[in-house]
């Protein structure tokens, strides 16, 4: 699979309309982080997400299991990054936990088996991703 494959999935399944650069000096609440169908999402939006999803997985699963360990690890490395503190890089298998523990929530928000389908295509593309852009 090619890059342009992945731009074109992260844009039309994900609705990704564009990630926006890393600013020069440090991230603020207001910065923009993504648009996507048609809405920007700030700094502020993506540690409110991540703050829900750390709360789901605490009420929900047994975060003495590694992959809810490792979901949680990575939450906590984007809140360290968007507040602007040196963060440990998480590694293929930490990543690959917590796009499968993603991809559990949703699929317990969801009944159709179509949604599911996608929710799993979703989870595919992911992993692939990281098996392509993670070095380590």
């Amino acid at each position: 699979m090619e890059y342009s494959d992945y731009k074109w999935f992260i844009k039309h399944d994900l609705g990704v309309q564009e990630v926006f650069e890393r600013p020069q000096t440090r991230y603020t609440a207001t910065t923009p982080v993504m648009k996507c169908k048609n809405q920007i999402f700030t700094v502020s939006d993506l540690l409110s997400a991540c703050s829900y999803t750390v709360n789901f997985i605490k009420a929900n699963f047994d975060v003495s299991v590694k992959k809810y360990s490792d979901a949680l690890f990575v939450l906590k490395t984007i809140y360290l990054l968007l507040n602007n503190h040196p963060q440990n890089q998480p590694s293929k298998e930490t990543l690959h936990y917590f796009v499968d523990v993603l991809h559990e929530i949703a699929d317990m928000q969801t009944y159709c088996s179509e949604e599911k389908r996608a929710n799993a295509k979703v989870a595919i593309m992911l992993s692939a991703m990281i098996d392509l852009f993670v070095q380590n």
